[in-house]
């Protein structure tokens, strides 16, 4: 493979947006490469607060969105957006995915003599490294002891330099997180490991000397709803070479070991496994087969997709400089083509570690990982209909990784469009199904919350795109008869009993709606909802256009294209 492919910085991490992430398609970790004191941060795409709910929707919505029309065609928009509150969607138990807790590791000398200092991401092996050197004392016996209180060596010890590494990995392979932790002297190495939940309730428990488990709950503490969610459950394993091992309190202390390694797997319940069980079978068969055939089955196992693709735009000016520093150059105007190609790589890296064909679900906004900050807000770290999952998988089909698409496609069938199904019996009293502006693993298809930016019904018709996206590039006409054309065409049907012709124009209309998150002016006013909004337009006449082409491919429902063409045809025009 050609150009650079490793992200690398001169020190540890203090903010999450520069830890490194690690991800096998549903777990998540991020590396902040602290020299004395590693924060692993954990997190998993099912570990979700909430629950399934079919009420998020107003049942008297098929008598109110008639008169929200009729007053918008009369031109009384006050009224048509006042009227419109009453069909927002009902939050209820709606949920959020939640960080997973951190593993948290603690050596045993300090931090006031490290050299050498470096945190890297292998793009191309998905494997990332941290090392260092210390400089401290030996004894006799040659075990690294450190410096003496009053900042000079003990008497009769000479100075050395002890140089330590981590290598760690998220294996989809085995689904588990690895990590290798050595020192360049016999016998010197010394730490303490633990795992917690962070801010999630949690209980941690000494399975035995080598051993600890951690259930942690998905509660929304912040939220007076939050009483319902998922169970997780981590098994962690310490595997020491030479030394000893020891629990101490909750967490499994390592001494005089030349090496020591962790495997770490986590599991929820949120589709119905039993994440003690499973967890303990993956820790057992990972640890049964040894690190080295684990690495090699994980970089074997990440380069068969990431390989798929390269791309090379040149040298670099900066190419042994760390990334903030290479950054800093570029926004301060200097060129370096390697970093865009560089930054390439990582958005291809950055899908495989999210979403892999047995993913349980889809990407959500941040990938795989939870930085306890988006989920906290209106983003909920969920699935935005409305461009923000789109953008997630625009990539898929583009860059070679058509598989890493699956997780997307089948959460479409399997999730949303059933809970579409009733949204559209439901608010509008019609077949066929519709989401709007975003959705969730429980399936929320309502309206949002506010209309100012929650009436969009075309955020399915969007997501479904991917669908046809994918036998765009595969020609798989199989797929395209039994998941994908199924799918646009009920949602296609949707929208031919949906649209409403203009008593003046005769032109089609969608509405109440809105381009999210774009209020329009009304003789000087703002207002969020209108009638056709241009989204709508472009979105309609898209899966309009691939239900055609698909039902022609497949010859099929030749009545309906026909119906859909037509109404195609009777879209406004742009302006």
């Amino acid at each position: 493979m050609s150009g650079e492919k490793t992200i690398w910085y001169a020190d540890a991490a203090e903010q999450w947006c520069d830890a490194l992430p690690l991800g096998n398609g549903r777990m998540g970790a991020m590396v902040y490469g602290g020299a004395c004191a590693e924060r692993i941060y954990l997190s998993d795409n099912t570990f979700w607060s909430g629950e399934p709910s079919l009420e998020n929707s107003n049942a008297d919505g098929p008598a109110i969105v008639p008169e929200i029309r009729r007053l918008f065609l009369a031109g009384e928009v006050d009224a048509a957006n006042r009227l419109s509150e009453q069909i927002e969607g009902r939050k209820l138990n709606y949920g959020t995915n939640l960080p997973f807790g951190n593993l948290r590791i603690f050596m045993a000398h300090g931090d006031e003599n490290l050299l050498n200092y470096r945190r890297a991401l292998d793009l191309d092996t998905g494997v990332a490294t941290v090392g260092y050197e210390v400089t401290g004392t030996a004894s006799e016996r040659g075990l690294f002891l450190g410096r003496a209180g009053d900042g000079k060596y003990d008497a009769g010890y000479a100075p050395i330099v002890v140089s330590y590494q981590r290598e760690l990995f998220a294996s989809h392979a085995d689904n588990v997180l690895a990590m290798r932790i050595t020192c360049s002297r016999a016998g010197a190495l010394g730490l303490r490991v633990q795992l917690d939940g962070d801010e999630q309730p949690y209980t941690v428990a000494v399975i035995d000397d080598v051993t600890l488990g951690m259930e942690v709950l998905a509660r929304e503490h912040y939220h007076s709803n939050g009483a319902c969610g998922v169970t997780g459950y981590a098994r962690l394993a310490v595997l020491a070479d030479g030394g000893s091992l020891h629990a101490l309190g909750a967490g499994i202390v390592a001494e005089g070991c030349d090496a020591v390694t962790l495997v770490l797997a986590f599991e929820s319940t949120f589709d119905g496994a039993d994440p003690v069980a499973t967890c303990r079978a993956r820790i057992d068969a990972a640890t049964a087969q040894g690190y080295d055939a684990l690495k090699a089955r994980h970089i074997a196992d990440h380069q068969a997709l990431f390989r798929r693709v390269d791309l090379d735009l040149g040298s670099s000016p900066h190419a042994d400089e760390p990334l903030d520093r290479r950054m800093a150059a570029v926004q301060a105007g200097e060129d370096d083509p390697a970093l865009a190609a560089l930054l390439f790589h990582f958005g291809r890296y950055l899908l495989i570690g999210s979403s892999r064909p047995d993913s349980p679900l889809p990407a959500h906004l941040t990938g795989v990982w939870n930085d306890n900050v988006a989920c906290r807000i209106g983003w909920t770290c969920d699935y935005h209909l409305d461009i923000n999952t789109q953008m997630n998988y625009w990539i898929a089909e583009l860059t070679g990784i058509p598989e890493c698409h699956l997780p997307l496609l089948r959460w479409i069938g399997r999730t949303l469009v059933p809970s579409g199904r009733h949204t559209a019996a439901a608010l509008y009293g019609l077949p066929g199904w519709v989401a709007h502006i975003f959705s969730n693993p429980w399936g929320f298809a309502a309206p949002g919350w506010s209309i100012r930016w929650g009436m969009h019904p075309t955020g399915g018709a969007w997501v479904a795109t991917h669908l046809w996206d994918h036998f765009a590039f595969t020609g798989d006409t199989r797929y395209l008869a039994e998941l994908a054309y199924p799918i646009l065409r009920e949602a296609a049907e949707f929208f031919l009993a949906y649209l409403v012709e203009d008593p003046v124009t005769g032109w089609l209309l969608s509405g109440p709606s809105n381009s999210p998150e774009n209020q329009f002016l009304f003789d000087g006013r703002p207002y969020a909802v209108c009638m056709s909004p241009a989204a709508d337009r472009i979105l309609i006449h898209e899966l309009f256009a691939e239900c055609i082409e698909a039902s022609r491919i497949l010859d099929i429902d030749e009545p309906l294209r026909a119906r859909i063409a037509a109404a195609q045809a009777k879209l406004p025009p742009y302006k």
